[in-house]
């Protein structure tokens, strides 16, 4: 049977600034990193329609009833 250490018990402060710390880290990378990221998103539009559905998805729920889930046009 493999054993798996158990995680080490580390300070509330400790928590605290190693969370801000790794996403100081992570936000400088992006800004100053080697990586190229996106500029600008280009939405994409296209002539013909390749799927579609308009099926509705009812399920039970507690206390509510079925045509409450019916969306009306």
């Amino acid at each position: 049977m493999i054993e798996i250490d158990k995680p080490i018990d580390r300070s509330r402060l400790r928590r605290i600034f190693g969370k801000e710390y790794h996403i100081l880290k992570r936000r400088v990378d992006w800004a100053f990193g080697a990586k190229k990221w996106a500029k600008e998103r280009i939405d994409l539009t296209y002539p013909h329609t390749v799927f579609k559905h308009k099926s509705q998805i009812l399920r039970p729920l507690k206390d509510v009833q079925m045509y409450l889930q019916l969306k009306f046009k």
